[in-house]
């Protein structure tokens, strides 16, 4: 092969690489996405306001919140961490002037509360896009989400009851072709 017949070939090779970035094609990334929740039996957990506050409640209320994660691509991942932000929906009780939908401060405020965790999601067996060998599949990552600090903040403030709370939950980890992965989801506790 001539000279002059291999350059077109490099400079379209260059353009292509220029175009995706420095993606290896041969490297996919794991594609991990919430399928469901499961808390107290349900998609959207429940507490009684005037409850959370008793022991009942405390131990009760500790129980583990499932979410179900879908790997629609044949490369594994292992997560190592989750976040949690709890955002009040409704207005707070006066005094406090907390405009709704701002993270709670004696929660973790803005910035969460993160756990450990170890979590490992493995890949479909072909790419064929077999959504229900993805449902089917999904493992069930355990994560502690209504915990006692939550449950007492819900018993002292009656604006709880206006809207619940949002927990927004951010699962870290990377896959197994070394590449940062997030699963993100939001499960809303209803305040009764």
């Amino acid at each position: 092969m001539s000279l002059g017949r291999a350059l077109p070939s490099v400079a379209l090779a260059a353009a292509a690489l220029l175009t995706v970035g420095c993606q290896n094609p041969f490297d996919p990334e794991a594609d991990l996405r919430l399928i469901r929740w499961q808390a107290n039996g349900g998609v959207v957990a429940q507490v009684t306001q005037s409850l959370a506050g008793g022991s009942e409640m405390q131990n009760a209320g500790l129980q583990e919140t499932s979410m179900y994660i879908g790997n629609f691509s044949m490369v594994g991942a292992h997560m190592t961490s989750y976040v949690v932000v709890y955002r009040q929906i409704g207005a707070q009780d006066p005094p406090v002037s907390l405009p709704a939908g701002s993270a709670i401060p004696s929660l973790g405020g803005a910035a969460g509360r993160r756990f450990p965790i170890d979590f490992h999601v493995r890949g479909v067996m072909n790419n064929t896009g077999n959504t229900a060998e993805v449902y089917a599949s999904a493992p069930q990552l355990q994560v502690r989400l209504i915990t006692r600090e939550l449950l007492t903040y819900i018993s002292l403030n009656l604006g709880t009851l206006n809207g619940g709370i949002d927990c927004e939950v951010e699962v870290y980890g990377s896959d197994h072709n070394g590449h940062d992965v997030k699963v993100t989801g939001t499960l809303h506790v209803e305040v009764l």
